[in-house]
């Protein structure tokens, strides 16, 4: 039995699973689309591997990869021309400057919808690992095209950062010891110097441009923090504190421009519907100098610059929302508030009248216990008249005026299809459940059933 049961079992050897396991991983691999990216295809590397990824795709590659090199009596165009060509459909397509707030005698913030190499300005800022070996993205692209010269003065540039900060941190160890109130204070001295031997969130590494383009005078590698680290609150939080810390090193060098793309997206996860608030509004707080207590007005200009038309158009509405806010004549508030203003006056009242309330003399009304005897005279008398009040009905959004001139504004809220659970724009539909104990009489008038609904058992009559 025991032989029989033994060879009934089918056995696996090692080298099936192994093989098996790279299989699997080999199609993992070519289907990623980092992986994909990677490969340099327009560059005419790699044209095997596509073909091995898209296999039914040959005439397809072919045409997009490779030259025809058929005798067909007519010369093609050369690869220059045809690069060239591609390069000038791009232009046509961009809209260059999609949005602009301007902040009087401090700066303006731009939206450009361009390639960000041709733009002009003091500094790029440009997003980084802190390893300083991204897979893909903007700071790939840029560390390729500057080649091995960029790298290497980054390198130096990463060293002299982590020497000064464990020199500083050497100098005041006994300090830190001191009026560290832990018992392990040695410990805790031991990690923060351990840590500041690796870049932190935040962190500017400058750098020449090199071969990266000639209408900048300064690149800054600034490291970004990943929107996994931590829930939402924690992840914009490190986003805006990033972002806020590179500003005002950059503001601290005398740079006047700064020109950079969509930092947040990416492989850092962030979604540019709620990142584009945090890094705009710190754009303001930084030329508006809100934050430091010894303001120095350097920034005069920084531009987001990305070759997307979506997210240029996300980071354009987001500015016109952020202006509402900082702007005094694009600041809106509800109509019947700003009526309501215009329209107060100073009310004198007489003297009696003061007389009457500085008496101390108590007011006495009826007290009546809470005991419901009379459920049909109650609901008449408690319920019936105040079931639909105002206030147990979602108003619509109110009309909006520009705070400033009372000018209908151009932005308003949108519409609201339901003000109340089943209940639409006609506000009592009838055709509709929800409305309890109403119905429609002999002259098509609303009434209410002599049925008592549940809501008199819980409501408090009147006193």
């Amino acid at each position: 039995m025991l032989r029989f049961f033994f060879m009934g079992k089918r056995y696996f050897g090692s080298s099936y699973l192994t093989k098996r396991l790279k299989t699997i991983n080999e199609r993992a691999l070519k289907y990623h689309i980092d992986y994909t990216k990677s490969l340099d295809i327009l560059e005419g590397k790699n044209r095997s591997v596509m073909k091995e990824i898209f296999p039914n795709m040959k005439s397809e590659i072919n045409d997009m990869f490779f030259l025809n090199n058929k005798d067909n009596g007519e010369k093609g165009l050369l690869e220059e021309d045809m690069e060239i060509l591609d390069i000038n459909k791009i232009k046509d397509k961009y809209e260059y400057e999609m949005k602009n707030m301007t902040l009087e005698e401090f700066g303006n913030i731009k939206i450009i919808h361009n390639d960000i190499i041709d733009e002009e300005a003091d500094c790029m800022l440009i997003p980084m690992v802190s390893n300083f070996i991204p897979m893909s993205g903007f700071g790939s692209f840029i560390l390729n095209k500057g080649g091995p010269e960029l790298v290497k003065e980054i390198i130096m540039s990463i060293k002299n950062l982590i020497k000064r900060r464990i020199d500083i941190l050497n100098e005041h160890k006994d300090e830190y010891v001191q009026s560290s109130l832990e018992i392990n204070g040695e410990q805790k001295f031991k990690e923060l110097y351990e840590g500041s031997k690796t870049l932190q969130i935040g962190d500017i590494i400058l750098s020449k441009p090199h071969n990266v383009s000639k209408k900048v005078k300064l690149l800054a590698f600034l490291i970004m923090p990943y929107v996994w680290q931590g829930n939402t609150y924690i992840s914009s939080n490190k986003l805006r504190y990033c972002f806020s810390n590179a500003l005002k090193q950059l503001n601290e060098l005398c740079i006047s421009s700064i020109i950079l793309p969509d930092i947040s997206a990416g492989i850092y996860g962030y979604n540019p519907n709620q990142s584009s608030n945090i890094l705009l509004e710190e754009c303001v707080e930084t030329l508006l100098q809100l934050k430091s207590t010894i303001p120095l007005y350097n920034i005069n200009s920084i531009s987001f610059v990305d070759k997307d038309y979506n997210t240029c158009k996300i980071y354009s509405e987001a500015l016109e929302e952020v202006s509402r806010n900082y702007l005094p004549h694009k600041k809106v508030m509800p109509a019947p508030k700003y009526w309501n203003m215009v329209n107060r006056r100073l009310l004198e009242i007489p003297s009696n009248v003061i007389y009457f309330c500085r008496r101390h003399n108590k007011i006495s009304f009826k007290k009546y216990h809470g005991i419901i005897r009379r459920k049909y005279k109650n609901y008449y008398s408690n319920i019936r008249p105040f079931k639909w009040r105002a206030s147990r009905v979602l108003e619509p959004y109110p009309f909006l005026l520009y705070k400033k001139s009372g000018e209908p504004s151009s932005y308003q809220y949108g519409f609201k299809t339901n003000y109340y659970k089943d209940i639409s724009h006609t506000l009592y539909n009838i055709n509709k459940k929800g409305l309890v104990n109403i119905r429609v009489g002999s002259r098509g008038k609303l009434q209410a059933l002599k049925k008592i609904s549940n809501l008199c058992l819980d409501t408090k009559p009147r006193l």
